[in-house]
């Protein structure tokens, strides 16, 4: 539906050339008055406005108050000199009235001709923003409608003809609504019938404030189902009136799919680290907790209810074994150095209930798809069985060798306990 304007583009003319058509019609008129003697003499200047009218409009001013004294000339020269029963006044009268005459007349077309190449020069700006204008509409994704405030058509981009099913937007208006409904059906977002009246430019139009609404539709014969963000905008005049509805439908389908697929992919991913048997904590890339597994649960003594939003110190406090000091969490490694941190030795880990267990963890970094850090994935287990196996390993090999090396008994037993009492 195209607003076209026709293209009337002024004709200007050099002013030898307005002369000379001036010239002609002026010469034609006076033969004419010539040859008919009745309008002759009677009325001198009679049809000369015509030459002057041509000259003007052609001309402009100069040439129209030239020609404005030739016919002045002509009229006197031809029908009032040796005019019978004539005064000089009266004649001289007769010139003065018609050469104002003329001159209001060549006014009045200079006028005439600057305003009509003024509203030429508005229509042919007007036509070229309404064909960039269209341009771009067309050259959009987005369907574009545009209603007026009694809900008729009065506009469509090419996007609205091509989700509609006709071949030009011209034909948008005349196409029947019943063939638009039964192109496609309309759903809401969770796959059931969308009523017509709750389209926000039904709502508009039925005076209320609209809401985007997001529907899908499915062409008939098909399974495919397109998504929409649907949106309805009013044009109002100064008091508040409705003018125009303008629709927009932005097919939203890929980014609906894409969201599922990141869907799909965390869930996956979600229950697969779910599943295994390492506890597992992801943290952001400023070491806030973001997801911790069911093992991770258990061996910390946070649920995930409460370990989600909480600094990685306060739900992984460790501790060195040896020392007993304040331990720092291999996150924070990656965080600092961007790179895995490998297994720490001696660690204990201070549960929740304030009980300890001995760990080792591991910790690599989540990169963004620009190599940014996104985050940071811990993976530790409880290791207190293994170490305790084996310092009951080293205490036995370390009392071997001290019963071996010596012959008095006392001594030898003295030896092992105190070899034993820090292990106890």
């Amino acid at each position: 539906m195209n607003l076209v304007l026709r293209d009337s583009r002024p004709v200007s003319a050099t002013w030898w050339q307005a002369a000379l058509a001036g010239l002609a019609v002026l010469a034609g008129i006076t033969m004419i008055k010539l040859a008919l003697p009745p309008i002759g003499r009677p009325t001198p200047f009679l049809m000369y406005f015509v030459a002057i009218l041509v000259a003007a409009w052609k001309g402009g001013l100069p040439v129209g108050f030239i020609m404005t004294a030739v016919s002045a000339t002509a009229g006197y020269t031809w029908f009032i000199a040796g005019a019978p029963n004539l005064t000089w006044s009266s004649a001289a009268m007769q010139v003065v009235v018609f050469v104002v005459e003329g001159f209001t007349i060549t006014w009045l077309a200079t006028r005439a001709r600057e305003l009509r190449a003024q509203a030429i020069s508005a229509m042919r700006e007007t036509r070229d923003a309404v064909d960039q204008l269209e341009g771009v509409l067309n050259a959009l994704d987005v369907g574009v409608t545009m209603q007026d405030a009694k809900g008729g058509l009065v506009y469509a981009n090419a996007s609205t003809a091509r989700i509609v099913g006709v071949p030009n937007p011209t034909d948008v208006g005349v196409t029947p609504v019943t063939h638009m409904t039964e192109h496609f059906e309309v759903l809401d977002a969770d796959g059931h019938p969308f009523p017509p009246e709750q389209l926000p430019n039904r709502v508009l139009l039925a005076g209320r404030e609209p809401q985007d609404v997001l529907v899908q539709f499915r062409m008939p014969g098909t399974f495919a189902i397109r998504f929409s963000q649907v949106a309805a905008r009013a044009i109002r005049s100064a008091d508040g009136t409705l003018r125009f509805v303008v629709n927009t439908f932005r097919d939203v389908t890929e980014a609906r799919q894409q969201q599922e697929a990141i869907r799909v992919s965390r869930e996956w991913f979600s229950t697969t680290l779910r599943s295994i048997g390492d506890a597992v904590i992801a943290t952001d890339a400023d070491g806030t907790v973001t997801f911790i597994n069911p093992v991770g649960e258990e061996l910390t003594g946070w649920s995930a209810a409460e370990a989600e939003g909480r600094p990685l110190v306060e739900v992984f406090p460790i501790l060195h074994e040896t020392d007993r000091e304040e331990g720092v969490s291999p996150v924070d490694k990656v965080i600092e150095d961007g790179i895995v941190a490998g297994k720490a030795n001696h660690t204990i880990l201070m549960r929740r209930d304030g009980s300890e267990i001995a760990v080792d963890d591991r910790a690599a970094p989540i990169r963004a798809s620009d190599g940014t850090l996104a985050g940071v994935v811990l993976v530790f287990r409880d290791v207190t069985a293994e170490r305790r196996a084996t310092i009951r390993r080293e205490l036995l090999t370390r009392a071997t060798e001290t019963l071996s090396s010596s012959l008095d008994y006392r001594t030898t037993l003295a030896t092992v306990a105190r070899l034993a009492v820090p292990q106890i």
